[in-house]
This record gives structure tokens, C-alpha cells and sequence, in this order.
């Protein structure tokens, strides 16, 4: 039996309080990636590449452009996490 499609798209990212803020996006076949805020997506088509290894992004500029709006607009800002502040304080959630 086939799922239905619940979402457009499945969002992540990783790394709000160290030196690198990755993001990456599913969007149907494709997923893009970015290393690093600012740094271009590399983009993977995962119908005929599971393993990443060809990057599109080149090829299919109208694909990097729907995900790079999805990075902008998925994001959910945190106090507790910032973006781009390296964390220098103890374990937090570890108790005193």
C-alpha cells in the first residue's frame, strides 16, 4: 500500500551554536544541502543518485531556488539555540 504525501517537504538543520549551520531539504526526489549559512546548496537528485555523489545544482537552478525558500522559511529561531553563536558555557542538560 502507498502512503500519501502529508508534507511538501521534510526540513532539517544542524549546528545553531557551533562554527558550522548546516541545512538540508527533501523535496520529492530531490535534496538539497547547504554547508555552512551563505555557502551554495548542492543539490541531488535521490531517484537515480542515493549516494550523492552528482551534484545538480548547476543543471536545475528552478530545484536549488525552491529549496533555498524553504531554508529561508522553514527555519524556526530559538533564544536558547542562536545561529552562528559558538555555545561556551557548561552542559545544559546536565544539573548542577
Amino acid at each position: 500500500k502507498e502512503m500519501k504525501q502529508q508534507h511538501p517537504y521534510l526540513y532539517w538543520d544542524y549546528g545553531h551554536c557551533r562554527d558550522r549551520y548546516d541545512q538540508a531539504v527533501r523535496l520529492g526526489r530531490w535534496k538539497g544541502i547547504r554547508e555552512g549559512r551563505g555557502d551554495p546548496i548542492q543539490l541531488y537528485d535521490l531517484r537515480t543518485d542515493p549516494g550523492e555523489k552528482h551534484d545538480l545544482a548547476n543543471q536545475r537552478p528552478e530545484i536549488v531556488q525552491k529549496i533555498d525558500t524553504i531554508m529561508e522559511e522553514a527555519v524556526i529561531p530559538s533564544d536558547r539555540y542562536p545561529i552562528g553563536e559558538v555555545y561556551e558555557g557548561e552542559p545544559i542538560w546536565q544539573k548542577n
